[in-house]
């Protein structure tokens, strides 16, 4: 009688529809979550390993099944590998000092656009007011314009 190995029963199998990310990849903060990709050639394996190489991503399957003779590294040793180095740790920093001045900007902007909404309403509130004084003066000054009127009418057409 043959005796079946099954390859996998040490390991979890992952079911993409699982609610976190952690219980799938052990050690993985939730920052860090949505940097998890599966496989294309095996939609239901984690891209583990990568090929520096090739620069090449691949999961455990494509591993044992296409017997990549490459070498391999697992994808969070590289990543805290690089998140050790000092290029990253600057990166990280300008990063951090280009969002605080992106974010500086911003404030600025808002604080530039609610005081132009604001010049905006006085200076309408202004031309109102003076709209309304210029038509009170026309208003005024329309009996006595009438009467002028009249009195040039009558003059021209004795002439």
């Amino acid at each position: 009688m043959k005796t079946e190995i099954n390859p996998f029963i040490n390991h979890l199998l992952l079911d993409r529809n699982r609610d976190t990310v952690s219980e799938v990849e052990p050690g993985c903060d939730k920052e860090h979550q949505n940097t998890l990709h599966y496989c294309d050639n095996h939609p239901t394996e984690l891209l583990r390993y990568f090929g520096p190489t090739h620069y090449s991503l691949h999961c455990g399957d494509c591993i044992a099944l296409i017997k990549i003779s490459c070498k391999m590294v697992k994808i969070s040793i590289v990543s805290k590998n690089i998140r050790n180095k000092v290029e990253f740790t600057e990166l990280q920093s300008k990063n951090e000092k280009l969002l605080k001045n992106i974010n500086g900007f911003r404030s600025k902007i808002y604080s530039m656009k609610e005081s132009v909404l604001q010049n905006e309403a006085r200076d309408l509130d202004q031309v109102t007011r003076h709209e309304q004084k210029l038509i009170e003066k026309i208003k005024a000054s329309w009996p006595v314009s009438k009467t002028t009127f009249k009195k040039q009418e009558a003059n021209l057409s004795f002439s």
